[in-house]
This record gives C-alpha cells, sequence and structure tokens, in this order.
C-alpha cells in the first residue's frame, strides 16, 4: 500500500459517508468521583453499524463508528452523534503498513 493510497483511504470521512459529531475527552475525576471532560470537538466520522436491542422492556443502542486518527479518542470519552451523548466503551486502532495511527474504529453504547 503506498503512502497516497492511505490517504485516499482516509477521504472517506468527508465523502457522502461522512457525518459530523463532537467529541469530548475524559479529563480526570479530579478526586470527587464526577467525571470531567473537555470542551466538544468537532469531528467527521462513518456510521458503520447501528445496532437497537431490548433489554427489561429499555431500548438500548450500540453504534459502532469510525473516527479519523487525530481525534485521538479512547475508552471513557463521550461522543455527541444524534444530539445523544454516548460513552466510548471501546476502542480499536486500524493503522497504516507503517504504523500510523489512521483511524479509530469505537464501539459506544
Amino acid at each position: 500500500m503506498s503512502e497516497s493510497s492511505v490517504f485516499e483511504w482516509l477521504d472517506i470521512f468527508d465523502s457522502a459517508a461522512g457525518e459530523w459529531a463532537a467529541v469530548r475527552h475524559q479529563i480526570s475525576d479530579n478526586g470527587d468521583g464526577i467525571r470531567h471532560y473537555d470542551a466538544p470537538q468537532a469531528v467527521r466520522m462513518v456510521r458503520i453499524s447501528t445496532i437497537q436491542s431490548c433489554e427489561n422492556d429499555e431500548m438500548r443502542l450500540k453504534l459502532v463508528l469510525l473516527l479519523p486518527g487525530t481525534a485521538a479518542v479512547k475508552a471513557g470519552d463521550l461522543i455527541i452523534v444524534d444530539g445523544r451523548r454516548c460513552e466510548v466503551c471501546s476502542v480499536e486502532q486500524c493503522r497504516s503498513v507503517v504504523g500510523e495511527v489512521i483511524a479509530f474504529k469505537c464501539i459506544i453504547k
């Protein structure tokens, strides 16, 4: 894979498949038991799948999203999608052949 292929692949975020979301990185809990987050940062993302399920008569939503590597998202961060605040449960790094993180595959609930 050439370096230009990586950049072509990243065009997916600006394509019709991409949509806007906001990421809020978890800062700390300052020892008070309350999570604190930084200001929302707009980011383009691609929705890979949306899974709705019903548990104990309560609708649950699970999203699998692809975010660019510049988003530097990690478990515990918040992503605001379609006006819903969701916590990032897991993150998988997607790397180029030279090892550079070019995207993050995130599961949020």
